[in-house]
């Protein structure tokens, strides 16, 4: 029994046997984000969350600031039906942003994160994941969770060939 035991204490103490992810204790790496929101009806499609990428990245690069990760996402889904739809890029330096484009600024931050192989469907479970994590650890979520987009969705088409990394703040 006590060799059955040791081998399940062995098994346990990976989060990827338990959450089907490997999930990692990080800090932030951004300290200034600029972030464009939108409104949809149903789920924004890549073309739409590209295109919303691409307005931030004209602005930033008319700016003469740089990039320094991959974009940011986040899709949540608001009470009225409609998708709230967030992206964002982190610069090298603070911007003055427009109308819609917004400057947010952060403190360095403690996450929990993982990376994910595969479409939205995977990286809805991996978040999940990502939540009963914190539950289980009892950690506190500081700020929206968001998706780290690795892979160039408009390049790739083959869902099953993205990565994303899920991130949440947490205190």
């Amino acid at each position: 029994m006590s060799g059955i035991l040791s081998a399940f204490k062995t098994f346990i103490e990976e989060k990827k046997n338990v959450y089907g992810v490997d999930i990692e204790h990080t800090y932030s790496k951004d300290s200034v984000l600029i972030t464009l929101v939108n409104f949809v009806q149903e789920y924004p499609s890549t073309e739409l969350i590209y295109r919303m990428l691409d307005s931030v990245r004209a602005y930033v690069d008319a700016e003469g600031a740089k990039v320094i990760t991959p974009p940011l996402l986040n899709v949540s889904r608001r009470a009225d039906s409609q998708y709230r739809t967030m992206v964002a890029l982190s610069v090298d330096r603070q911007l003055k942003g427009t109308k819609r484009i917004i400057q947010k600024r952060f403190v360095p931050y403690k996450m929990i994160e993982a990376e994910v192989t595969g479409g939205v469907y995977k990286v809805d479970r991996a978040m999940e994941q990502l939540f009963k994590y914190r539950d289980d650890s009892h950690l506190s979520i500081m700020s929206i969770p968001f998706e780290l987009l690795i892979t160039d969705r408009r390049k790739e088409q083959d869902t099953s060939r993205w990565v994303t990394r899920v991130c949440a703040p947490i205190s």
